[in-house]
């Protein structure tokens, strides 16, 4: 069953780059929210080298915990992963539109920020995990989607003055439930 999942390569890039511009909505509302503030150079470096690092390593943990997972209950684990999309996404909207009114700063170290932008990238990785989607497509995908949003956060964030933020969230949540919702009924 999990061959006939992947029917072709276009799906697998398509599902691995909505994936990965989804889970770059949290870095870019962080970086555009630290550009805002004005953090230096050296911090922006930092934090975009911290973002890259930890999108690859935690989609590579993800991918194979989700492997080992499939080859221990099979096919029964596929539904899980789609629904994990879904639910990632659900909660990724309810989390931006509740604090879609407040004025927020970001503090503490670069590294710590970096890993709570990050996290997602470890379970929407093993999600995706389920498909069979291969680790050298997802892996540098992924990392240079995290490295161009914050690069292009901090840069509206030195440049803008506006709260973007949570809608850049707002996206990034529909992206998820879009694709939970698409491979839940390509399994049907």
């Amino acid at each position: 069953m999990l061959e006939e999942v992947l029917i072709s390569p276009a799906i697998v890039y398509s599902e691995t780059a909505l994936m990965s511009v989804a889970l770059a909505t949290d870095v870019f509302a962080v970086s555009l929210k630290l550009g805002l503030q004005g953090v230096s150079r050296h911090e922006r470096e930092r934090f975009e080298l911290a973002v890259t690092v930890f999108h690859i390593v935690l989609p590579a943990l993800g991918l194979e915990l989700g492997r080992r997972l499939h080859g221990r209950f099979g096919d029964l684990i596929l539904p899980v992963g789609m629904i994990v999309f879904f639910l990632l996404g659900v909660h990724t909207i309810s989390q931006a539109w509740r604090h879609r009114n407040e004025r927020w700063s970001l503090s503490g170290p670069v590294m710590v920020l970096a890993a709570a932008a990050s996290i997602d990238a470890f379970t929407a990785a093993m999600a995706l995990s389920f498909t069979g989607v291969l680790a050298w497509v997802v892996i540098p995908i992924v990392g240079l989607t995290a490295w161009g949003a914050a690069r292009a956060g901090f840069a509206l964030g030195y440049k803008a003055g506006s709260r973007w933020g949570w809608r850049a969230e707002l996206i990034g949540g529909g992206l998820l439930i879009a694709m939970g919702l698409y491979m839940l009924t390509g399994l049907a």
